[in-house]
């Protein structure tokens, strides 16, 4: 199964430069959506919300991506593992809390196991 994901963030060369990153992994993830500085407008399986340049994963974007009908599951990508950052995020119903230092090949691992319903 493809699993089909939005990247979110106000920057297009952040979503863009993630988007290039998983190209290589095309039989497994397609991107439909790059919002940049914008709701997610279709339907995905995974919204990466990456942090750079805006709130934390904790924020109201991130509530909003949570209890958006076009959005199954919502990871949040971050270089913060601050342990009560990382609580408060996923008790607002995030199911993947992913560090920015993990390779395509391991953040496409994780897309899939946060699409398949695994808290990651």
């Amino acid at each position: 199964m493809v699993i089909r994901v939005a990247l979110v963030n106000d920057d297009e060369v952040v979503v863009r430069g993630l988007d290039a990153m998983m190209r290589s992994y095309a039989h497994r993830v397609e991107v439909v959506e790059l919002a940049a500085g914008r709701t997610v407008s279709q339907p995905v399986d995974v919204a990466l919300y990456d942090t750079f340049g805006m709130g934390q994963g904790n924020g109201e974007a991130v509530r909003k991506l949570v209890e958006s009908p076009q959005v199954r599951r919502v990871a949040v990508y971050t270089w913060n593992f601050q342990p009560w950052l990382t609580r408060d995020t996923l008790d607002q119903g995030v199911r993947g809390y992913l560090s920015k230092s993990l390779p395509a090949a391991r953040l496409v691992d994780a897309l899939g196991a946060i699409a398949a319903g695994q808290l990651v």
